[in-house]
């Protein structure tokens, strides 16, 4: 059996969606449950029959997402977002790497639902580039976003879930990927993300990632003792990355939305260290 964690807040209609793809999933020789943990939605979350759902007061994805390792009955964890869907036989490629690597923290791969916002678009090409910075610059700080992703049951809870002095979505993922070992990609299981996004949205989400940051980089200091440096021109990186996936026109718009999306990340970052609070 796998269990299907989706935590939510305030989103019905994308939770909807969601919940209709993950009761869709066709996963040969596997039982699927999926668990909602709603997290003190303003009006509480409904669920389709076959959908086991939990309320909570409003603590966080990564409090929700523990919430709903708790009460699996499946030896494999998936975690995805309400504003996502799978697509058909997104788990079983994931659920097959772990069996060889049975101690993995498994990722799929993420794709844009919004393609006519450019914002959204820029939000998972960001994602994109940070994925193949780390894995060519920095092995043992790579991640997994927790809107894609699976690991044995028994492993997450021996490694204590989530953080949950993370309160909103904002590098408890980092934070949980950067304790896991080992952590493999399988490229065959789609996520679709469909998280609409103007200008002033993207920057907020920026923002919101910079003050994670600085969260993850003192969580970083406790551990190691340092955060670890950067290796490699990231943000040299980051302007030539769209250059070669679009055209240039769409490329140069994408380069200018990424470097914004750095200033107000900087500016998360300044806040966070001055005691902000997401």
């Amino acid at each position: 059996m796998i269990s299907v964690i989706v935590p939510t807040r305030n989103r019905p209609e994308q939770l909807q969606q969601c919940l209709n793809a993950c009761l869709n999933l066709t996963e040969p020789g596997m039982e699927v449950e999926v668990i909602v943990v709603d997290d003190g939605s303003d009006e509480p979350a409904v669920a389709p029959e076959g959908v086991r759902l939990l309320r909570q007061q409003w603590r966080g994805p990564a409090v929700a997402r523990n919430a709903g390792a708790n009460v699996a009955r499946g030896e494999y964890l998936a975690f995805i977002d309400d504003d996502c869907r799978p697509e058909s036989g997104w788990l079983v490629g994931m659920v097959e790497e772990l069996r060889q690597w049975p101690d993995a923290l498994v990722g799929g791969l993420t794709k844009n639902g919004c393609r006519e916002s450019i914002f959204s678009e820029a939000s998972q090409t960001l994602v994109d580039y940070l994925y193949d910075f780390l894995q060519r610059h920095r092995e043992e700080t790579a991640f997994i976003c927790s809107n894609n992703l699976v690991v044995r049951r028994e492993s997450f809870l021996k490694a204590g879930g989530f953080n949950e002095r993370f309160t909103s979505a904002a590098a408890e993922d980092r934070d949980l990927s950067e304790r896991w070992m080992v952590k493999r990609y399988v490229s065959t299981a789609v996520v679709w993300h469909f998280h609409d996004l103007a200008l002033w949205r993207f920057l907020r989400q920026q923002f919101q990632y910079g003050v994670g940051a600085s969260q993850l980089d003192k969580l970083r200091q406790a551990r190691m003792g340092e955060p670890p440096k950067q290796k490699g021109n990231f943000h040299l990186g980051l302007v030539c990355w769209p250059y070669s996936k679009y055209d240039f026109g769409k490329a140069t718009v994408m380069a200018s939305l990424l470097l914004l999306s750095q200033c107000a990340h900087a500016a998360g970052i300044v806040a966070g260290k001055a005691g902000f609070k997401l």
